[in-house]
């Protein structure tokens, strides 16, 4: 499953995540005395939560659109026929 999210979404999910690591941060005397930062804290929390969640739904699926192409491959250059 892929979700699409755009520019005002992302910054809403990017502000819960600072908001959830503060909260973390704030009720976890190990993180509060070891100066863990809120950004570290937050987004290792929504890595370890969208991994399990990707893990939950089947992992990534495969997108037919995306298939590659023969002879299309990063750093190969298009022979001109004239060559």
């Amino acid at each position: 499953m892929m979700f699409d999210f755009d520019p005002v979404q992302t910054l809403g999910i990017a502000i819960m995540v600072l908001y959830t690591g503060m909260l973390l941060i704030r009720h976890t005397s190990f993180l509060r005395n070891n100066d863990i930062p809120v950004p570290v804290v937050g987004g290792l929390l929504f890595a370890v939560i969208t991994s399990l969640g990707d893990e939950k739904l089947g992992g990534k699926q495969a997108d037919p659109s995306r298939e590659s192409v023969p002879g299309s491959s990063w750093g190969e250059t298009e022979q001109s026929p004239d060559n």
